[in-house]
């Protein structure tokens, strides 16, 4: 049986099978949660990304789609979770380069915070 090479891996196996080896385990329940939330929507934008056509522009898009149906914060939140999953394939040789070079982090601003909204509503 022929195994893909590394980079024919579809990078949605390797963000769930990275999961499973670095963060099992390794981490509260709750964080872990927010990974596998992260490789659910991953399976979303990018399904058919393999591992050797992971380029900044493709990262790119992949924020720029999640960030149209978020709030900024939530984005960058999202994009620590999914970056330090790639930063591993590019220590281990697996990129070239690194996708998440100078990304573009955007997102709708927050809604008014709950605390600054109770606040003010004494006020009145």
């Amino acid at each position: 049986m022929n195994m893909p090479r590394k980079k024919e891996i579809l990078f949605c196996d390797y963000y769930d099978e990275w999961i499973e080896v670095y963060k099992v385990g390794a981490i509260a329940d709750i964080t872990l949660q927010k990974y596998y939330q992260v490789a659910r929507v991953l399976r979303e934008i990018c399904p058919k990304l393999v591992i050797s056509e992971f380029d900044r522009r493709e990262y790119q898009r992949i924020i720029n789609v999640y960030a149209e149906t978020h709030e900024k914060q939530t984005v960058i939140d999202f994009h620590h979770l999914v970056k330090s999953c790639i930063k591993d394939l590019f220590y281990d040789g697996q990129l070239e380069r690194d996708p998440t070079f100078k990304v573009v982090l955007k997102g709708s601003e927050p809604r008014r915070n709950k605390k600054e909204k109770n606040f003010f509503k004494w006020m009145n």
